[in-house]
């Protein structure tokens, strides 16, 4: 579609192809840097067909927001939707009308918007993911020619180590919380599930006589990746899941009886952890993280912890990484051959 870019005086100019004929585009830019991101900015409001496309931002957006509703679990959708909605609110706010209007300009402003409130670049790189999935599909369908986001620079983010509770910290938790929370927690220490797998764990799904307890897809409740994951029960957790199953349920009541909207459950557990235990950067997921931390320190490979969180790449598992050459140093630490 496009050819390499070519200095004239204080102009540099490009070929490209529009309706079958090949034409030549002459930008003003003060270094070759620059001149790339506009030819780039040009070639991605072309279709692939080389034809400038008139669909505007809104319009394609609700395209996009009728195929994720329909391809994605419903819990991405919606965050997705939310997170989309916040950049068109930024491009009706400036003057952006159509899709091809979008630019790598466009979108390194709407980083500095964000950053701006006081939005944590993860945050923001988030945003960056979503925005450039969507741009994707609208290269698929031919709206544009070339995808922007993938010259847009993420932040780059310091990795630290997944925080994970203590057993004081444990004991505290599970002496704080009331019933339907500390049930909850319990679930999450001892199985690593993620919040909406705990919550929407029914009795069917806990075999008590394999030993076994899963995550698997509800008429309302679809498990990330669409994965079915079973893991084995845990004998402590066993004894506790029996202690408070009531007489006669059905195999399709919840654990949790209690049902609310699963995002007050989130809130509810950033407030114990916060409030009353005053631990700071600590939420539900921090069990799953504590789950996977303890069973490191244990010896436990990662390769077998990565199958139990049900991650699709041990490279997600890696976080844990420097727990287990800790527990190397120890194993070999104990050699002792009378030298």
């Amino acid at each position: 579609m496009s050819s390499k870019l070519t200095k004239r005086g204080d102009r540099w100019s490009f070929r490209y192809r529009e309706e079958g004929k090949h034409k030549r585009k002459t930008i003003n830019a003060a270094s070759f840097k620059e001149a790339q991101r506009l030819q780039l900015d040009f070639l991605s409001s072309l279709n692939n067909n080389g034809q400038l496309s008139n669909i505007t931002a809104s319009a394609f957006i609700n395209e996009y927001f009728n195929y994720s509703k329909t391809n994605k679990r419903a819990a991405t959708s919606c965050q997705n939707k939310i997170l989309i909605n916040k950049f068109l609110g930024f491009c009706t706010e400036n003057n952006i009308k159509f899709l091809k209007d979008i630019t790598i300009k466009c979108l390194e402003d709407y980083k500095t918007v964000r950053m701006s409130t006081g939005i944590m670049p993860s945050t923001i790189n988030q945003d960056l993911r979503v925005i450039k999935a969507m741009l994707q599909k609208a290269v698929e369908w031919k709206y544009l020619g070339s995808n922007i986001c993938k010259s847009v620079k993420f932040f780059k983010l310091q990795v630290r180590p997944p925080r994970f509770l203590s057993d004081l910290e444990i004991k505290a938790l599970l002496s704080a919380t009331t019933e339907i929370y500390k049930n909850m927690a319990v679930i999450g220490l001892y199985t690593g599930f993620r919040i909406s797998e705990v919550y929407n764990l029914q009795w069917k799904d806990i075999n008590f006589e394999s030993n076994a307890v899963s995550v698997t897809p509800k008429h309302n409740f679809t498990p990330k990746d669409n994965e079915f994951r079973s893991i084995p029960l845990n004998i402590k957790l066993k004894n506790f899941l029996l202690s408070i199953k009531p007489k006669g349920c059905n195999g399709t009541d919840y654990v949790i009886a209690e049902r609310v909207y699963i995002g007050f459950v989130f809130k509810k557990f950033k407030k114990i952890f916060q409030k009353e235990l005053k631990l700071q950067n600590v939420t539900f997921h921090t069990l799953r993280h504590t789950f996977a931390s303890h069973l490191v320190i244990k010896g436990i490979s990662l390769f077998t912890i990565s199958k139990l969180l049900g991650h699709s790449s041990i490279k997600t598992t890696m976080i844990y990484a420097h727990l287990s050459k800790e527990h190397l140093k120890s194993s070999v630490d104990m050699l002792d051959f009378g030298s």
